[in-house]
């Protein structure tokens, strides 16, 4: 007897779980990186939100980065990141995420080489 109303409780408690757990859960957001990039590149091709960029230069030609909101350089483009050759690293972070509607396009342009990486959520 003892053990069905242990067995009874388990199942209960069992049930009272799968019926609760999920109208607290939330949806999990991932955040993405584009991988290296070392060149002009589409980064993503739906609406995203951007979170920042890390951009390497060659230690000696400046490096200027161009975003656009689209999967072109064309359209709504973001204000020019300008990196010193000097700075070597920089890492720019939006305070707020960056809705992007139309996806994200990257436009690089240096004398030298660059290497950047661009992380947003879908």
């Amino acid at each position: 007897m003892k053990a069905r109303v242990t067995k009874l409780l388990a199942i209960v408690a069992t049930l009272a779980l799968l019926l609760v757990v999920p109208f607290h859960a939330q949806a999990m957001q991932y955040s993405f990186g584009s991988g290296k990039k070392t060149a002009d590149s589409l980064i993503y091709s739906k609406a995203c939100k951007l979170l920042g960029i890390m951009i390497t230069t060659d230690g000696t030609n400046d490096v200027t980065v161009k975003i656009y909101d689209n999967t072109s350089a064309t359209g709504t483009v973001l204000p020019d990141i300008y990196v010193p050759a000097s700075a070597r690293t920089v890492y720019v972070e939006w305070v707020y995420p960056r809705w992007m509607n139309n996806g994200i396009y990257v436009d690089v342009t240096t004398s030298g080489t660059v290497q950047y990486e661009v992380y947003f959520q879908n």
